[in-house]
């Protein structure tokens, strides 16, 4: 398995409660496997959040009220369009999977809507720089 060597920098106070996390785990014979468990519980966790979101859409059905907000998306098409843009932005060159947005390509003011085709995924900064 290849490595990455991580260096984190943390306060005293970080410090401190990470060293009693890794007593009351002291099963864990070291700090990558104690790191591991909390990533894969905090990705399972928001995994569920999202599906939880996902099912609740889905349950109102197609013959639920739009929003009259033609800026506002459904969570449904939202992780649609990040799932399809692999968690990614799209801005050419860019490979940012952090501060994602969803961006009208053409914009609401001046006539975009909410269909799939009009919808990309940017990073905050080439939101911004988009203007």
């Amino acid at each position: 398995m290849d490595k990455v060597h991580l260096r984190l920098e943390l306060s005293h106070e970080q410090n401190r409660k990470l060293e009693q996390l890794k007593a009351l785990k002291s099963h864990k014979h070291n700090i990558e496997s104690l790191l591991m468990d909390l990533i894969e519980k905090d990705l399972k966790s928001y995994e569920n959040a999202q599906r939880k979101s996902s099912e609740f859409n889905e349950s109102k059905g197609f013959g639920a009220p739009r929003s009259k907000n033609p800026r506002q998306i459904s969570m449904r098409l939202r992780n649609d369009v990040l799932r399809t843009a692999n968690y990614q932005c799209q801005y050419p060159g860019c490979e940012s999977r952090q501060f994602l947005q969803i961006d009208h390509i053409v914009p609401v003011r001046l006539g975009g809507d909410q269909r799939r085709s009009n919808l990309q995924v940017l990073c905050s900064s080439h939101n911004r720089h988009k203007g």
